[in-house]
């Protein structure tokens, strides 16, 4: 299964959702495909679209994913490291109405020299990504991501108002 995690963020990921269907639609790729995202226009054909969910529902998810994908924003990147991914980051685009700047793809090019991610800064590169991504999952986690008692004080921080 694979776990795309966009967060709560207003803006929508139709690139994204298109490729996964192209994808599909190519026989590169298979699912199930499950999307948890706050804003959507384009429907994906191949794809069951879960909104927002709870924290604990999404770690769940990621849990028992095969591949995680997401945005780059910082806590679902760390999420998916702490779960024993190597996740696929793809960064919001402003030009593509997804962010109101390119932060996200400064902090992912700064990120994948420090950690294993793989970085998707082409969409067309989404399937080998997904790919690389697949076959090293869980192979540098002892040394590399933080602690599950990391991320769950960190969870912990963020929930208490």
């Amino acid at each position: 299964m694979i776990v795309v995690a966009l967060g709560t963020h207003p803006q929508p990921m139709d690139r994204l959702l298109q490729e996964l269907d192209r994808l599909v639609d190519r026989s590169r790729l298979s699912g199930p495909i499950l999307v948890q995202t706050a804003a959507i226009r384009y429907r994906p054909r191949h794809a069951r679209v879960l909104g927002v969910v709870d924290s604990r529902q999404l770690e769940d998810l990621m849990s028992s994913a095969t591949t995680v994908i997401v945005h780059g924003g910082p806590g679902l990147i760390f999420q998916a490291l702490a779960l024993g991914h190597r996740p696929v980051v793809v960064p919001r685009l402003p030009e593509f109405g997804e962010h109101v700047d390119d932060h996200q793809v400064r902090f992912t090019r700064w990120l994948r020299e420090r950690k294993p991610i793989v970085c998707v800064l082409q969409i067309r590169d989404l399937g080998s990504a997904i790919l690389t991504a697949g076959r090293q999952k869980g192979e540098w986690h002892k040394s590399h991501g933080p602690s599950k008692e990391t991320v769950e004080i960190v969870r912990r921080l963020l929930e208490d108002p």
